[in-house]
C-alpha cells in the first residue's frame, strides 16, 4: 500500500497539469502535504488512513486525466469528475483501481475510445460516462461486470450495433444509452440477461426491427423509453404483463397495427406516449383500467373509434397548443374538463352546451379568447366549478351559466350548485349579475382584472 504522501504528491502532480484549478482547491499544497485527509473533496479510509474517496463533481475544473497517476490509488472505491470540463481520453491505467465502486466522468468533454482496461474494475457498480465524446469501444475485449448495477452512456457517439459487453452485465438495473447513433435490432438475450432492469432508455438511436414479445421478460421494469427510433411492427401484447411500468415512450417510430388492449393491465402507468407512428386502432377502453395515467399522447396516427363513455379529461400541466375540437360535445358522458395551464387558443366550441353530466370544468392560464358560449352550462344542472381565469375571453358573462335547472328563465340564480366561479384576467364586459347574489353554494368568486362596469350587485354583500 503506497503511502498518504505518495498520494498527496500524485494529487499535487495532477492539479499543476490542469489549465484551472479553483480555489476550492486551495488546500490541496505543499504546505498541507501530511494533511492529505482534510483537503477537499478527499475521503480517507478510517482504518488505513489512505485516500477512498476522490468526489471533485461540480468542481469547475478544466483540463485533462492523461497526467493522473492512478498507481498510488489501489484502495480507491469512488471516483467521481461529474461536470466539469475535462477532456482528452480516458488513461488505460485506470484499470488499475481494482477496488473501485463507483466511477462518473458523466458531463465532461471527454472523446477518443473508451478502452476496455475499464471493464477490469470488476467490482464497479456504478459507471456513468454520460454526455462526452466517446467513440466505438472495442467492445469485443470488453469483460462483463457482474456487480455493475447502473450504466450511464448517453449521448455519445457510439455507431455500432447494441454494444455486446453490456449483455454480460446480469445485475444491471439503470440502463441508459440515448442519443447515440446505435443501430440494429435489440438482442433477444438482453430480455433474459438483464432481468433485473428497472430503467432502460435506448431512445434517439436508430434501432429497428420489431418490437420482441420477450419484452415481457423485463418483469421489474418501470421506465421504458424507445422512442425515436426506427422501430416497426405492432406493439407486442406481452407488454401489457408486466406489473411494474409507469413510463412507456415508444413515439416517433414506425410502428403499425393496433394499441394493445392488455395496456389496461397496467395499473401502475402513470405516461404512455405513443405518438408519431402509424398505429391504425382504435383507442382501447381498457386503457380506462390504468388508474394512474396521468399523460396520454396518441397524436400524429392514424386511430379511429369514439370516446362517447369518457367521463374524465384531464390534461393540465402541459404544452398542448390546440384548439378544442366541435366533437367533444359529443362526449356525452364526461363530467369534468380540465386542460389548465396549456397553450389552447381559439375559441370554446358551442358545443361544450351539450355536455348534461358536466359538474367540474377548468381551462384557466391557457389562451383561449372571443367569447364565453351563451348556453354554457344551461344544459348542465350538475356543474359546481368553473374556471375560465388567466385566457383573453372578451364580451359579457353568459346569462345562461348553469341554468339547467330553472324552469322558465335561465338566470345565473338557478345556478344551486355552484360552488367556484373564476373568470379574472380576461376581458369580460357588462354588468355583474344580481342572481349572483342567489348563489348559496358558492364559496369562491373571482372576476377580478376584466372590463366590468357598473355597480356592485347589493346582494353580493
Amino acid at each position: 500500500m503506497f503511502s498518504t504522501r505518495t498520494q498527496a504528491e500524485a494529487l499535487l502532480q495532477w492539479k499543476s497539469s490542469l489549465s484551472f484549478s479553483p480555489p476550492s482547491l486551495d488546500s490541496w499544497s505543499f504546505s498541507n502535504l501530511n494533511n492529505l485527509c482534510n483537503w477537499t473533496f478527499i475521503t480517507c479510509d478510517g482504518a488505513t488512513g489512505a485516500v477512498s474517496q476522490i468526489d471533485l463533481s461540480y468542481g469547475n475544473l478544466s483540463g485533462s486525466i492523461a497526467r493522473f497517476n492512478f498507481t498510488p490509488f489501489s484502495n480507491l472505491t469512488l471516483f467521481n469528475l461529474n461536470s466539469n470540463n475535462i477532456d482528452g481520453s480516458i488513461p488505460v491505467a485506470i484499470g488499475n483501481l481494482t477496488e473501485l465502486q463507483y466511477l462518473s466522468l458523466f458531463n465532461n468533454s471527454l472523446n477518443g475510445t473508451i478502452p476496455f482496461q475499464v471493464s477490469n474494475l470488476q467490482k464497479l457498480r456504478y459507471l456513468d460516462l454520460g454526455f462526452n465524446y466517446f467513440v466505438d469501444p472495442d467492445s469485443f475485449d470488453f469483460l462483463g461486470m457482474p456487480l455493475l448495477i447502473h450504466l450511464g452512456l448517453a449521448y455519445n457517439e457510439f455507431e455500432l450495433e447494441f454494444l455486446q459487453f453490456i449483455l454480460n452485465c446480469h445485475n444491471l438495473t439503470f440502463l441508459d444509452l440515448p442519443v447515440n447513433r446505435l443501430s440494429g435490432s435489440i438482442p433477444e438475450s438482453l430480455y433474459t440477461n438483464l432481468s433485473h432492469l428497472k430503467y432502460l432508455n435506448l431512445c434517439g438511436n436508430s434501432f429497428e426491427g420489431p418490437l420482441s414479445s420477450n419484452i415481457s421478460k423485463l418483469s421489474k421494469l418501470i421506465v421504458l423509453q424507445l422512442e425515436t427510433n426506427r422501430f416497426n411492427g405492432s406493439i407486442p401484447n406481452s407488454v401489457g404483463t408486466m406489473s411494474h411500468p409507469e413510463t412507456i415512450e415508444l413515439h416517433e417510430n414506425l410502428l403499425k397495427g393496433k394499441i394493445p388492449s392488455s395496456l389496461g393491465q397496467l395499473r401502475k402507468l402513470r405516461r404512455l406516449d405513443l405518438h408519431s407512428n402509424s398505429l391504425n386502432s382504435t383507442i382501447p377502453p381498457e386503457l380506462g383500467s390504468c388508474i394512474n395515467l396521468t399523460f396520454v399522447a396518441l397524436a400524429l396516427n392514424n386511430l379511429s373509434g369514439n370516446l362517447s363513455n369518457l367521463e374524465a379529461l384531464q390534461l393540465f400541466y402541459n404544452n398542448l397548443s390546440s384548439t378544442i375540437p366541435l366533437e367533444v360535445g359529443n362526449m356525452k358522458s364526461l363530467k369534468s374538463i380540465d386542460i389548465n395551464t396549456n397553450i389552447f387558443h381559439g375559441e370554446l366550441p358551442d358545443t361544450i352546451s351539450n355536455l348534461t353530466n358536466l359538474n367540474a370544468f377548468s381551462v384557466f392560464t391557457n389562451r383561449f379568447s372571443g367569447k364565453i358560449p351563451q348556453n354554457f352550462g344551461k344544459n348542465s344542472p350538475q356543474l359546481a366549478t368553473v374556471s375560465f381565469s388567466n385566457n383573453r375571453f372578451s364580451g359579457e358573462l353568459p346569462p345562461e351559466l348553469c341554468s339547467g335547472l330553472a324552469l322558465e328563465n335561465f338566470t345565473w340564480g338557478q345556478c344551486r350548485n355552484l360552488t367556484n366561479l373564476q373568470i379574472e384576467r380576461d376581458k369580460i364586459s357588462g354588468g355583474i349579475p344580481a342572481e349572483l347574489g342567489k348563489l348559496a353554494q358558492l364559496g369562491v368568486l373571482n372576476l377580478g382584472a376584466n372590463e366590468l362596469t357598473g355597480d356592485i350587485p347589493l346582494e353580493l354583500g
